[in-house]
């Protein structure tokens, strides 16, 4: 099951649209069980990230990668009334609230950074505005710049599939 013409068309707005469309892809292929059976979020982006790799060869693709050169990752977000808030990363957090980001194209232990995406299951019950901070505040932080970000919500259960697919600017 391929995933359909309306996310392709969306993935293809930019650069790195065609990798992820492979990527999506192989995963919907290869993995469709981890999606029927509503598997962890971090088994999928771990499938979904060797098929990246593959598909973007001259790149690091990693998952909850948690290093901003020697440094832990931290990213300042503006809330609501202007308060600032940080983000740090936090290895018992199941519910996607830190700054880990789930798949990264990057050249490590370099200032490239190169992509981000953020992954939801139709199943989470955590709200999609959290995940479109994170990768507003990874394009926009001065010390991480991400060139690309992207929101992938995987539809799970008996009709898998890709349900949205959103670039932020």
């Amino acid at each position: 099951m391929p995933i359909s013409d309306d996310i392709r068309e969306i993935l293809m707005q930019r650069e790195p649209g065609a990798a992820i469309a492979q990527a999506l892809n192989a995963l919907l292929e290869r993995d469709e069980h981890l999606l029927r059976v509503d598997a962890n979020e971090r088994s999928l982006t771990h499938r979904f990230g060797m098929y990246l790799q593959a598909a973007l060869p001259n790149w690091h693709v990693d998952c909850e990668y948690y290093r901003n050169g020697p440094d832990p990752k931290r990213i300042m977000m503006l809330l609501e009334r202007l308060k600032l808030l940080e983000l740090q990363g936090d290895i018992a957090d199941t519910d996607g609230k830190t700054v880990y980001p789930d798949v990264i194209a990057h050249h490590r232990d370099t200032t490239d950074n190169y992509l981000v995406m953020e992954f939801k299951k139709t199943s989470s019950q955590v709200d999609d505005h959290v995940d479109f901070q994170k990768l507003e505040a990874y394009k926009h932080d001065p010390r991480l710049q991400y060139v690309h970000a992207i929101f992938i919500e995987l539809r799970v259960g008996p009709d898998p599939g890709v349900a949205q697919a959103v670039w932020v600017n």
